[in-house]
Parts: structure tokens; sequence; C-alpha cells
């Protein structure tokens, strides 16, 4: 596990090296939602980047609404940037968006989720979001023999999506599991506690709970304590965010498959590099997750992203 933390860094090393011999001077947009912490590291791991070299950039937040999105990338194709950092709320809703991008000579890159039309994008830069729900499974399985797991999922992303087919198509292999339920949390604190509190009154006996994501996770963690199950039911999330890992730590979550918010900007930035300078970019780029648990937690920088 080491090895392969050194191998990512080591890699995050060589991509960060590479952002300097561009021309300086350039302007780039961000447009993405940045009441994510995940999404927010990225923001602002991309702004350290390019800042470092003297471009400017503007960050914009689309607060989940798609129709502020396409209005807000239309606002920085005005502004006159070089090329643009998307973190899209739809796929499919954004074309429009990317559409005007094209018409302006402005290349994309597109980050974290799928984009519907991939043609209207220079490349994608994303987790590998369907080995974050296998590796949650895995885990799970190596923990206990069988029992009634809850998903807390997010219908509004694809990339969430991918990570819960994954995890439940592993559990499926296993006839000791079965999924008793499932609830949309539609990625609002209320919602997910409400759910959390509906399905432990049905199944007091529930086993584990898999999280769409950390933020997820840390807001189901309470109303377990509230119940008195707290320890007793193992959950995971999805991220490795620096709250995520102390909740490890502590006790209260028992694992987060970890992306790496800093390796996905650094290699951005990279990529966007590579098309303004006219250099061929690899489509599509995958950036490796892995199971964060007690047991291997000392690997791992707490207070940060990886």
């Amino acid at each position: 596990m080491k090895k392969a933390v050194a191998l990512c860094l080591a890699a995050v090393l060589v991509l960060s090296m590479t952002t300097g011999v561009f021309a300086e001077g350039r302007t780039f947009g961000v447009c993405c939602t940045t009441d994510s912490p995940f999404f927010t590291a990225m923001n602002d791991t991309i702004r350290a980047v390019l800042e470092i070299n003297g471009d400017t950039v503007i960050t914009l937040n689309s607060e989940r609404d798609q129709a502020k999105q396409i209005a807000q990338i239309s606002e920085l194709i005005a502004r006159g940037i070089d090329a643009l950092f998307l973190i899209p709320v739809d796929g499919e809703g954004v074309t429009p968006a990317l559409l005007a991008c094209r018409e302006a000579g402005i290349p994309v890159i597109n980050l974290d989720a799928p984009i519907h039309d991939e043609n209207l994008v220079a490349c994608t830069v994303a987790s590998d979001n369907k080995s974050a729900g296998r590796l949650c499974a895995e885990d799970l399985l190596h923990r206990v023999e069988g029992g009634k797991i809850a998903v807390l999922g997010n219908s509004t992303l694809k990339s969430d999506l991918e990570r819960i087919t994954e995890f439940e198509r592993v559990i499926g292999m296993n006839t000791g599991f079965s999924i008793a339920a499932r609830a949309d949390t539609l990625g609002k604190r209320e919602t997910a506690e409400a759910a959390m509190r509906d399905i432990i009154r049905e199944f007091p006996d529930l086993a584990a709970v898999m999280c769409i994501s950390d933020t997820v996770a840390l807001w189901a963690v309470p109303v377990l304590k509230e119940a008195g199950m707290e320890g007793r039911v193992l959950i995971y999330g999805v991220n490795g965010s620096p709250e995520a890992k102390r909740a490890v730590r502590d006790g209260l979550m028992t694992g987060t498959a970890a992306q790496s918010a800093r390796g996905i900007a650094h290699t951005a930035v990279a990529e966007a590099n590579k098309v303004l300078g006219s250099k061929k970019v690899e489509k599509h780029t995958w950036i490796p997750t892995l199971i964060i648990t007690r047991d291997n937690l000392q690997d791992f920088f707490i207070d940060g992203w990886q």
C-alpha cells in the first residue's frame, strides 16, 4: 500500500513539474459546485498550480443548478478564458454550453463526471468510480459473513450511480448479504438523515451502510449514534476527505474509498497545457482509488487530501 501511495505522489510531482513550461498570462475558467469539499479541493489545487505560473483562474459556483452553470459558462466565454475546467451538473444538460465553447474555440477539460457527447470536450479526467464501489464492497465482505445493507445514494450524478452499481454487483455475488433498503439523498443533509432514521427503524439489525460520498456517511453517523448503533453498523463513504479519515481514525466510519482530488487537478492542468500547446492528449484518464481503513490509515495524511 505504501508503495502504491508513493507512486501516486510521484506521478503528481511529475505532473506538477510539467506545468511550468507553457506560456504565462492565460485565463482559465473553473465551473463547478463548490459546496462539495472534494470539488473545492480540486479547484484549490488547479488554482494553486496555475497561479504559480502567472495565470488567472476564475471560479464560478454552479450550486448544482444546470441552468445556472450554462449561464456561467457563457459568462466565462465572454470574459475571454483560454480553457475551461468543468465539473458538469448534468452530463447531457450542459451540452448547449459545450457547443458554445466549441464555437468560441475554447477547449474544455471535463472533470469527475462523464459527458454525454464526449466529442465536445478535449478530454475527461476522473476517478475510477466503479473501483470505489468495488473496494468498499470487498472490504465489507472481508469483515463480516453476511447481513442486511442499506444504500444511501444520489441519483443526480452518473459518477455516483457507477459507484453504487458496482458496489451492489459485488455484494450480489455473495448470498449471505442483501440490500435491505435504498434511499436517494439528493445530496441533501436533511434527506439523508431522515432516510437513515427510517431505515434503522425498519431494520434494527442492519449490518452496514454504503454511502455515495463521505459527506453522506458523515451525515449518517450521528443518526446511528443517537440510535445506539454506533460502532455496530459498518459504514462506508467515498472521497477520502480529511473529515472522513478522522472519522475512520476515531472508529465512527469503517472506511472510505479515497479519490485523489489533487491527483485529478494536477493531471487536468497538465492535460490543459498539452491542449493549449497543440499536443495530443488522452481522451480519458482514470485516476485510481484506494480504500482507507484503520488498517492502513498511517499511510495517509489525515488532515489533507491525497
